[in-house]
């Protein structure tokens, strides 16, 4: 998932490859309205006896080439079955809704600014009582 606020741009190559994705069964979702994206997403769920199983990578930027130079892109692929159902907040984006609440993502605006309050919050308690409060 990608996108910017306003009119979308895609690159040739990336309307290719969304392309071939939707052509596969894939849903693809190019940006949100009246938000700046700068994470990719991709989302896999199998249905199994058990119930939905999750694979789910998360990654940081476009995985340019040129901009390699300036700035690493990170990536996470992950079988974490928190952070696959934290995903389905996109559905809830698309709705023009915002997410109050996940279990394992911080997703901007709301619940990023109420973690990492609480998250500061904690180390400065620390900080007081000379206890580790370094934040990564």
């Amino acid at each position: 998932m990608g996108g910017a606020s306003g009119k979308i741009r895609r690159k040739p190559t990336t309307s290719k490859m969304s392309h071939r994705l939707e052509d596969a069964g894939c849903q693809v979702i190019y940006g949100l309205p009246n938000y700046k994206v700068h994470s990719k997403l991709c989302l896999i769920a199998k249905q199994t006896e058990q119930g939905i199983h999750y694979i789910t990578q998360i990654g940081t930027g476009n995985y340019n080439e040129k901009t390699a130079t300036l700035y690493t892109d990170l990536c996470l692929m992950t079988a974490n079955q928190s952070i696959g159902k934290d995903t389905e907040v996109f559905r809830t984006l698309l709705l023009g809704e915002t997410v109050e609440s996940t279990e394992a993502l911080w997703v901007a605006p709301t619940v990023y600014k109420i973690v990492s309050w609480k998250k500061s919050r904690e180390k400065r308690k620390n900080a007081k009582r000379a206890e580790a409060a370094i934040s990564v």
